[in-house]
């Protein structure tokens, strides 16, 4: 079954080793760094897509994932935001957002980026 096929009939389809090692490395990096510079009160991160081109790992992964999602799935889309979570063990709480099943109020599509295992 093509990714088209499994987007349309289940709302979702797993594109495995997306990212090249250097450019994991790359967004770990980033990442790292950027969690590190901030006071943060949870383990989030917001970048609007009004701040993608600010930074140049930032708009080369959003350009790498529009290309692959017009062509795997020939679907009309823009990015609207990257979420940087950094989850550790001891944040993981069975019954708490975003953990548990729930629908969220605002309706994207999404794609997860899963830069080290999960």
């Amino acid at each position: 079954m093509s990714k088209q096929d499994l987007f349309k009939s289940q709302g979702f389809f797993f594109k495995e080793n997306f990212l090249e090692e250097n450019e994991k490395k790359e967004l770990r990096s980033f990442f790292d760094d950027k969690f590190k510079n901030k006071k943060l009160k949870s383990n989030t991160i917001k970048f609007s897509f009004q701040e993608l081109h600010n930074f140049f790992i930032l708009d080369k992964l959003e350009t790498k994932i529009s290309n692959f999602m017009n062509h795997a799935i020939d679907y009309d889309f823009y990015l609207r935001n990257i979420w940087m979570i950094k989850t550790k063990n001891e944040d993981f709480r069975k019954n708490e957002l975003p953990f548990i099943p729930h629908i969220d109020k605002k309706r994207y599509l999404k794609v997860f980026l899963y830069v080290d295992d999960v």
